[in-house]
Order: C-alpha cells, then structure tokens, then sequence
C-alpha cells in the first residue's frame, strides 16, 4: 500500500468580488464627508466564512480565539479588477498512488489546511509536490494527535520563513523518496535505527532533493543564529527545531535527532517556563513549550534519546492542575492544558524511576497531588465526552487522552516499588487498556490510518507499557503482537527497537516464573537501551533488575535479532496465537 490518496480540499476558496459596475463612476464624495479607503481584505478564512469583521492578528486572530473557533490562517490577497473566472481544479504532482486501498473516511477530518499555494513566489518547479505532500500528507499524520494547531502553525510559517520552508521541502522530498522507493506498503520500506538513510547512499532523486533543501534550512538558519538575527524570535526557533528533528526521525538517523533536540532546548531554556526557577512568561510559545520537554521525556523511556537528561533533570515535576473552565467546551484549551500536564506527569515518572535525589517524603507528596489532579481531569474529559456538540474525531481524541490518564494513574500508583510487584494488582487496568488500545486502533484504519509518521502521544506507549508491566503472559504477549503489526512510526518510537528490546526483558521473566506462576522480583528486568549494529540487524542489549544484589544493580546483556520474533511463548509451553486473540480480544 503506498500513501492514501488526498483528501478532499476546501471548498470555502476566497475569491475577490469585483468593482461594482453601476453607479456613476465620475461622482464626487458628497461635502462634509471624508473620502473612503478600500476594504481591507486580509482578514482569516474563518472570519471571511463567518462574515465577520477579523483583526488580522497573526498567528490566530483575536476574534476566533475569542470565539472558541479554530482559525485557518490568512490567504495572500491580490486584487483584481475583472470578473473571476470559475475554478479549476489544481494540478499536483502526487507521490505514486498504485495499488493504493484507502477508502473514503466515514469520520469528519479534523484536520484541515489552507489550499494549495502553488502561486507562491518560493514554491515554485519541482518544489511544489514536495510542499504539497507535506501539507497533504506529512502535517496530518503528525496532527493526527490532537497537534492540529501546531502544524498549521508550522505551515503557515514556512510560507514566511525561508528557513522553516525549506525543512519543509526537504521531510516532503524525503516522504516522496520513502514512497517511491518500493511499490509495496510504506512502513515496511522506511528508514530506521536499524537502516537509517543518510548522504552515503543516494536512493533516488527525490533523496538527493531532500538532502539539497535540508543542507540548505541547516545552514542557513546556522548564519542566522550566530548572526543574531533569529535569537529574539523563540517560535521560530521551536519550529525549526520541530522540523529539523522530524527530518531525522524520519531518516532513522536518532542520533542527530537527540542532538538536535537537546540543543534546541538548550537555546530555548529561558523562554520555557516547564523549567524550575523559569517564571518568565513568553505569550509566543507559551502554547507550544511544552513540545520539547515532552519529546525529550519519551526518547528517555524509549532509551534512544538520551541527550537531553541534563535538561530533564532541571524540569519541573510538580502538577499543574489548571483545568478548562466549567461551562466553555474549549477543545484547544482542553488539548493545550492536557499536554502540559501531562508533560510534568512524566517528568515525575521519570525523575523517580531513573534515580532522582528527591526525598521520598517528597515523593510522596508530590504523588498525592497528581492524584488529586488526575481525579478532576477524568471528570473533566468524562463532561466533554457527554457532550453531544462535540463531533467523532474530537471525541476519539479524548479517548486517546483517557487511554494516557489511564496508565498514568498506574504508573502513580506504583512509582514508589521499585521490585515491579505492584503492578501485579493492576491485572483488570492492564486488560481494560489493551481492549481500549486495540478498539482506537480498528478504528483508525477505518477511518484513515497514518502512513508515515505521527507526532506526540499516541497509541504505542499503553501497548507497550502492557508489554512491561503487566505480568499476565497472554495480555503483555497480546499487547506485544498489537504493537508489532502497527505500520506507522510515533514519535520518537522506533517500533522494532523498542519492542524487540523489550521482549527480551519478558522472555527472562517468562522463564522466571515458579511452580505457581508467580515472577519472584529477583527475576523482574527492565529494558536499558543497547548499541544497534545496522550492518549485522542485530542489537546488544541491557538490561537492569530491580531487585540489587549484595554488590550494587545487577545488569545482563542480550543479542537481539532485529529481524526475528523473540520465540517466547515456546520457551514456557504456551501454543495460543496471540495475533489471533488480538484480532478478537474483548
């Protein structure tokens, strides 16, 4: 299956009314009267839809924040003195569509982005396609998960920013070249930890296309910032931070997104108020800072990134349980406030599995006000859900966020055991997240499911921690063999690594277990990261038990094959398909 086709663009094209041609065009502005201007036309799609007067604010104007309405964005205006032409359709030059099986979506998009902007003066030739797969297909995979506003912001500022523009044209050229590459479905031909793509070896010219813009966003923006000249504009920063690091991921290339990723939080340290001591508050970025600090906490469960612990170390972990106004069904606000919370959720988590110096006294205060918090959000997101204005996308969105409450709340619950063994109580939580986990995914490919890529939090972290915590060997290997079959990439999660990593930490437990099928703690492991070899596929491993011994932590190091399913269920006597049972789990 190669990328689905495009969805159906906007129909609300603006188009510009001309002069009316009655009246007496040689008639004197009566006396006492000043003389009038043209209309401005350079209000936002949304307020010209409405038929509203619009501020012209940029990003978002003032008058669809005001009204809890998503605004589209602005359209170059060039006015015109004779009667429009009927539309024609435009032309694009897609990515090879053959033996595509995307069917129409039974579920109303939610994302939606500005019309093509093939007239643009610098998007032009052969760098059209590439613009228009990132915004047709690239920005809403990566949306997909409640990041439609970012995205659009993302778009929107390519069209002004050279920099940001050409990463833009260099992830569309790469996605064209990941396509192109094979006739067979994308997600098994795409870069990874395992086969990154890189300079060495050109696959096609889309490649060598991509590789062109990328070096010249890189450089480019490299002259501005030693020039001084993109230091006071932190959203400009963060965007091409953003891009520049998907442009990695998607090359498999997980070492350069971690630098990347570290660098830039390093140059936005003062502008992002997640940091303890920062109380400095930019309205710029004050909706997207928590982007960052998000990315780096997950490359350090994912053990892939692991370049910025020295900035996590200096985030704030303590809640901030500023919930969405009764009575205002706000969804961006929703989405905004979720993710910042959740973000500081998982700098906890983090902070206390991996070794913080907090107090446990202080721990265990801390944990007490993410459950007060994590009580008023499940009511919170319970309220939206019953509410009927809301429409299906926005509602799967808020299952997905239940979904992370969810673990959240088991995380929490056992954050302080560090032998694992409290997991153990959470066998009915585990069971309900796996069927929640595989109903959103079903649900997915009926509506339009993601390609390449998708951005923040998805479906992949409840799979797989199923997979890690939960000790019931027909759920975690249920729940292995749901998150092995997902053809797209989330985030920072390299899929196979991760998982086979992972595995190989259930098959020492599985084989740990004693006559009453208990996992004693002195056989519990935990997945630490390994070194990848892409020339052999094969992965060095290691792995940590939480129960020490007399002389410290004790580690065990596994060669994992990066192309073969760890053959657990045989090693303790287990015949039951577990794809199977994931196809009718209830």
């Amino acid at each position: 299956m190669i990328l689905a086709p495009l969805a159906p663009r906007p129909t609300n094209a603006v188009r510009v009314a001309a002069p009316a041609a009655d009246g007496d065009t040689h008639a004197q502005p009566p006396k006492g009267r000043r003389a009038s201007k043209p209309r401005s036309r350079l209000g936002c799609l949304t307020c010209k839809k409405r038929r509203v007067k619009c501020d012209e604010r940029n990003p978002v104007c003032l008058r669809c924040e005001q009204s809890h309405v998503t605004c589209h964005g602005f359209a170059s205006y060039q006015p015109t003195t004779h009667k429009p032409q009927p539309a024609k359709p435009p032309l694009h030059t897609l990515a090879p569509r053959t033996n595509s099986t995307a069917g129409p979506s039974n579920m109303p998009a939610r994302t939606t982005f500005l019309r093509s902007f093939t007239g643009f003066p610098s998007i032009r030739g052969k760098s059209v396609p590439y613009f228009d797969m990132f915004r047709h297909y690239i920005a809403p995979d990566l949306s997909r998960y409640n990041y439609v506003d970012l995205w659009s912001s993302v778009v929107y500022e390519g069209m002004q920013d050279g920099f940001i523009r050409e990463s833009i044209l260099a992830i569309g050229a790469l996605a064209i070249a990941i396509s192109s590459r094979s006739s067979g479905f994308v997600a098994y031909h795409r870069s990874s930890a395992i086969a990154p793509w890189s300079s060495d070896k050109i696959t096609n010219h889309h490649h060598r296309a991509s590789l062109l813009h990328h070096l010249k966003a890189v450089s480019g923006f490299r002259r501005s910032i030693q020039s001084g000249l993109a230091a006071s504009t932190p959203r400009r920063v963060l965007m091409m931070t953003l891009v520049l690091i998907v442009y990695e991921i998607l090359q498999g290339n997980l070492a350069a997104a971690d630098g990347i990723l570290s660098c830039g939080l390093g140059v936005l340290r003062d502008s992002i108020t997640l940091f303890q001591g920062s109380n400095m508050i930019r309205e710029e970025i004050e909706d997207m800072e928590h982007v960052l600090p998000g990315l780096a906490i997950t490359g350090v469960f994912t053990h892939q990134l692991n370049g910025s612990w020295t900035h996590i170390l200096q985030l704030r972990a303590e809640p901030d349980c500023e919930l969405p106004e009764d009575g205002i069904y706000n969804l961006k606000n929703v989405f905004e406030r979720w993710r910042r919370f959740y973000t500081l959720a998982m700098t906890s988590l983090c902070q206390t599995a991996h070794g913080s110096s907090v107090p446990v006294f202080e721990m265990v205060a801390r944990r007490g006000s993410f459950f007060v918090c994590l009580r008023r959000w499940k009511s919170k997101l319970q309220e939206y859900l019953q509410n009927r204005e809301i429409d299906a996308a926005d509602k799967r969105s808020l299952h997905l966020i239940l979904l992370h409450w969810q673990v959240i709340w088991v995380s929490f619950s056992c954050c302080l055991d560090h032998t694992g063994v409290s997991f153990d109580a959470f066998t009915n939580e585990f069971r309900d997240i796996l069927r929640r986990c595989i109903k959103f995914i079903e649900d997915d490919f009926v509506v339009d499911a993601p390609q390449l890529m998708t951005f923040g939090e998805g479906i992949l972290m409840p799979l797989l921690c199923v997979v890690t915590c939960c000790r019931d060997h027909d759920l975690r290997m249920t729940a292995a063999a749901v998150a092995y079959e997902l053809p797209w990439k989330e985030g920072t999660w390299d899929t196979r690594v991760v998982l086979l990593g992972q595995l190989g930490s259930v098959l020492m437990e599985e084989k740990g277990r004693d006559e009453n099928g208990f996992i004693p703690p002195s056989e519990r492991w935990y997945w630490r990261g390994g070194d990848i070899s892409p020339k052999s596929r094969r992965m060095k491993a290691m792995y940590l038990r939480n129960l020490p011994g007399e002389n410290g932590a004790v580690t065990k190091t596994l060669n994992i094959d990066l192309d073969r399913w760890p053959d657990i269920c045989s090693a303790v006597g287990c015949q039951t398909d577990h794809a199977q049972v994931a196809r009718t789990f209830q």
